[in-house]
């Protein structure tokens, strides 16, 4: 049973933020100053001189002085002064966020039920049975097909591509995928998704592909936090102020720097020549800001900062002659090694978590297609001689030629317009004389092989091949092979052009033919279609000359233009689609078979001559891993050793 559940998340999250902030003040002074200086100054000098002398004469002198001085000073003066400040701030800010989450859960549930049980309630007594193992018979024969020119090759692990082929086919039965290991591929090595290969900008494929959950996006690689304080300075007179304030940081985030914007209202405190100074000291952290008015409102140069933070960061603010300030100070963070690390393992551990429920979900339903499957198992034991035979072909020819038909492109894929494949036309006609060559040169049907055991091959596989087993023991020896030697024939008339090939290295491919002469007459390098056909269908008998007559239970077979020879003894005759061996020559146009004709009386009969048989047949028996219930209810070797002791 499959239960599939489909679930849709859809979140949507507007955030509409507008602040404005106007501030009007109006200030008029008027000022007159009125001073009046008078000043009067009256001097008033009298003097007299007498000089008197006694004598005859009387000398007298007279002095008098007058001084009168007088200053008089008004001065009027009048000021009027008319300001007005108008702050207008307004901030819009819109952000909106759509979150779409679909899960998809699928859940096969398998229910197998087994019932054993002995029932034996109707039977007069008790049953017993006896399991054997069963071994398979083979007959084996020698026989004699002529004089050939042999090669022989060592293969190394015939069955490796076999093997390898057989672990990445899918069974039809099972409906889910095989899930990929997350990974990927550098210089032709894999290599496995770890934590630290997740990356902000690729993460996103893992998640698709494995489709986790639960998975958070990046945190953000920089972070602008900011904070801001307003304040009105009330009093009369120079306006001073002090104010602290803490910036709040994000776990995990390093601040780098500090802008800091101030704007503010400030005194007018001139007195003749002298100007008052106005300033706003902004300290945050270690680093420290000094604003001076006249300036302007614009952003200055960021405060570099190079203490980390403990969660907050102070900030302190002085001001001289201002009625109020307001101070803006963003913090720009990053984010530090931990987190982003944090967050990778957290992400890695999702995708791993997908991977391995979808790994389970198809090692489930392999696991349960091959309980369903397993009532019937093992291949053909013909099918596995020819995929034997295939194998080794391909090593044997791989050994001879140095490569790995990586060359071998003779059809190119999607060709414009249409994407059809197309065939190469001068790929296609030099592959062909390759090919056709070395199809034609052996007689590969005919090749002889035995397997060696699997620790003549690589050492890592040895516990995996070793335990590989199949119904069919010559079978499993080669999956389980390390080495295989092999001897294959090469066809009569292709030895001179193989040996050419074996010295040069190359096919003869110029004028005339390479050929095989012993009379003076060439046998050329060709191959029929109808004889290559007739081989590969393991027809290896030669059509006879003229017509046979046989008798029903007559071993005794006479012929009409025959041209039977002593050499045809112990060969194979074809009669009528059934097979005989001719035991004796007795003429050109008489033998004798090794046993009675065993079909009507019949004369102009076509026959067929076979290979020539060497020694009598023997028996090979080989073990499987087969049992049968014995019909005996009894160990017949024990009890007769019972009676005998």
């Amino acid at each position: 049973m499959t239960t599939t559940e489909r679930s849709t998340l859809t979140e949507t999250e507007v955030i509409n933020e507008k602040a404005q902030d106007l501030t009007s003040t109006e200030r008029f002074e008027l000022q007159t100053e009125s001073e009046k200086v008078i000043s009067e100054n009256t001097s008033t000098e009298v003097g007299l001189t007498v000089n008197a002398s006694y004598g005859p004469s009387v000398d007298a002198t007279s002095n008098f002085n007058w001084t009168n001085s007088s200053a008089r000073q008004e001065s009027n003066r009048a000021s009027a002064t008319f300001a007005r400040d108008t702050t207008t701030r307004a901030t819009s800010k819109i952000q909106k966020r759509t979150l779409e989450r679909q899960f998809v859960r699928t859940v096969n549930e398998i229910e197998e039920r087994n019932k054993h049980s002995f029932d034996n309630k109707d039977g007069p007594g008790n049953i017993s049975g006896v399991y054997r193992f069963v071994d398979k018979i083979y007959k084996a024969q020698i026989v004699n097909y002529g004089k050939r020119f042999m090669l022989e090759f060592m293969v190394p692990e015939p069955a490796a591509f076999l093997r390898y082929a057989v672990s990445k086919q899918p069974i039809d039965t099972v409906t889910q995928v095989k899930p990929e290991p997350p990974g990927y591929c550098q210089n032709n090595n894999f290599i496995a998704l770890q934590p630290q290969h997740i990356e902000r900008d690729k993460y996103m494929q893992w998640v698709s592909k494995y489709l986790a959950e639960d998975i958070e996006p990046p945190p953000p690689s920089t972070l602008i936090i900011s904070e801001k304080k307003n304040k009105d300075i009330p009093g009369e007179g120079r306006k001073l102020s002090s104010d602290s304030f803490d910036i709040p940081i994000n776990d995990g985030y390093i601040p780098l720097a500090a802008y800091v914007n101030i704007y503010g209202e400030t005194q007018d405190l001139t007195t003749g020549d002298e100007t008052t100074e106005h300033q706003v000291v902004v300290q945050v952290q270690d680093a420290q800001l000094t604003y001076v008015e006249p300036g302007d409102d614009r952003l200055v140069d960021p405060l570099p900062l190079r203490q980390p933070a403990t969660g907050k960061i102070p900030v302190t603010i002085n001001s001289n002659a201002f009625h109020n300030y307001g101070v803006l100070v963003s913090v720009l963070c990053t984010c530090s090694a931990e987190k982003f690390e944090a967050w990778q393992i957290k992400t890695y551990n999702s995708i791993m978590n997908a991977y391995n429920d979808q790994k389970s979900r198809y090692d489930n339903s392999v696991e349960a297609a091959r309980i369903r499957d397993s009532d019937i198992t093992g291949t053909n034991p013909l099918m596995n001689r020819e995929c034997e035979k295939r194998e080794l072909k391909k090593g044997c020819i791989s050994l001879l030629t140095a490569q790995s038909f990586k060359t071998f492109n003779a059809m190119r894929r999607n060709v414009a317009p249409l994407g059809y494949p197309e065939i190469a036309f001068a790929d296609a006609n030099a592959e062909g004389r390759y090919i056709q060559f070395f199809e034609n040169a052996f007689e590969w049907t005919n090749m002889i092989y035995i397997f060696y055991p699997y620790f003549w091959g690589k050492k890592d596989d040895w516990v995996t091949i070793s335990q590989i087993s199949d119904n069919d023991p010559l079978y499993t020896r080669f999956l389980q092979a390390g080495a295989a030697r092999v001897q294959v024939p090469v066809r009569p008339g292709f030895e001179t052009s193989l040996l050419h090939y074996l010295r040069i290295g190359e096919i003869w491919y110029g004028e005339g033919t390479m050929v095989n002469t012993e009379d003076g007459v060439a046998d050329p390098l060709h191959l029929s279609v109808l004889a290559e056909l007739k081989e590969q269908l393991g027809n290896q008998n030669i059509e006879g000359k003229g017509r046979l007559t046989v008798q029903k239970d007559v071993t005794k077979v006479t012929g009409i233009e025959t041209e039977f020879t002593d050499s045809d003894e112990n060969k194979r005759i074809i009669i009528k689609e059934k097979t005989y061996v001719i035991s004796e020559v007795i003429s050109p146009t008489e033998i004798h078979l090794t046993q009675k004709y065993l079909d009507e009386s019949e004369s102009g009969v076509r026959y067929s001559i076979g290979v020539k048989l060497v020694g009598n047949p023997w028996e090979v028996k080989l073990p499987t891993d087969l049992v049968m219930i014995d019909e005996y209810k009894t160990l017949p070797a024990i009890n007769a050793a019972i009676q005998d002791g």
